[in-house]
């Protein structure tokens, strides 16, 4: 195995919350693995800049980027990639702020399973998520069949659908080959994501595990978990600021405009069945949107 990872740069996307990327940074830094951190400010609306610039601005191996306006998670991690070519690596790690790497050898075996499997677009491990072990994991999943295309995430989809995540039966020793691997936490070679065209920059906010799993397909690339090993997903500061009517609101909208693009630009289904689909997602957002009001303004 390699002695160290100076080829890879890890990008943590920083809206809003700076103490949890400065924690995340120095996590990475911890592990002594000679990787290199790119922390993307995408256009906090708080002090996140001038607490990163005085927190990280000239820590070794740290790279900070501001982006002036926020479009999203895949827009704001392209910028982190575009600067981790600059950087002249191989390979990122797309790193949410809320995710904790507890060993360095997780980030050594994603690198070598990468390196050794030219057929393996993107790699991920098991998820902790909120200090539990879930079963099935949320670490990856399957393409949306149809029915999941339509009622996934919806009310209905609770009573009709089971979860579609990494279940225990399915993992190998080692590593497994899915789907869709999650978006808060895969390494993937700059070659692979220069060839599938970058992130889809179409969705602000969810869908965009599913839509790069796409590209990956269209270059004959598979994906993949390392099942012996487990990252730490802290989710709760998310949930916390879900609280809020206005924020619970914008978060179900990226929720259901991006499942309307997926179905558009890389469901290949119908245009009966789009056409369907998008009718059943936009009445299951207004019923929901009634919903969360009364609850959320309860809470405030």
């Amino acid at each position: 195995m390699i002695k160290t990872l100076n080829n890879l740069a890890v990008i943590i996307l920083n809206y809003n919350s700076s103490e949890l990327s400065i924690a995340a940074t120095k996590n990475i830094l911890d592990l002594k693995t000679g990787a290199k951190v790119i922390v993307v400010d995408n256009c906090s609306t708080d002090n996140s800049q001038e607490v990163l610039d005085e927190k990280l601005g000239n820590v070794k191996n740290v790279y900070l980027e501001f982006s002036k306006l926020n479009k999203g998670y895949a827009a704001g991690n392209n910028i982190g990639i575009r600067a981790a070519e600059k950087l002249d690596v191989d390979t990122v790690l797309i790193m949410n702020p809320d995710i904790e790497v507890p060993d360095a050898k997780i980030l050594y075996e994603m690198y070598d399973c990468l390196a050794r499997n030219n057929n393996i677009g993107a790699v991920t491990v098991k998820t902790i998520f909120n200090g539990t072990v879930r079963e099935p994991n949320e670490c990856a999943w399957k393409f949306m069949t149809p029915e999941y295309l339509m009622f996934g995430g919806t009310i209905l989809g609770k009573f009709l659908l089971k979860p579609q995540f990494l279940k225990k039966e399915e993992c190998n020793d080692g590593v497994t080959y899915v789907d869709v691997v999650q978006g808060c936490f895969f390494m993937i070679r700059m070659d692979n994501i220069r060839a599938t065209g970058y992130l889809d920059e179409h969705t602000f906010l969810y869908t965009e595990e599913s839509i790069l799993a796409k590209r990956l397909e269209k270059i004959d690339k598979k994906n993949a978990v390392l099942t012996n090993f487990y990252i730490k997903h802290n989710h709760r500061e998310k949930n916390k600021r879900l609280v809020k009517y206005r924020n619970k609101l914008f978060d179900m909208k990226c929720f259901y405009q991006s499942r309307k693009y997926y179905i558009t630009a890389y469901s290949n289904m119908n245009r009966t069945f789009q056409i369907v689909a998008r009718i059943v997602l936009s009445v299951d957002f207004e019923i929901k949107k009634m919903m969360i009001r009364i609850r959320c303004l309860k809470n405030e």
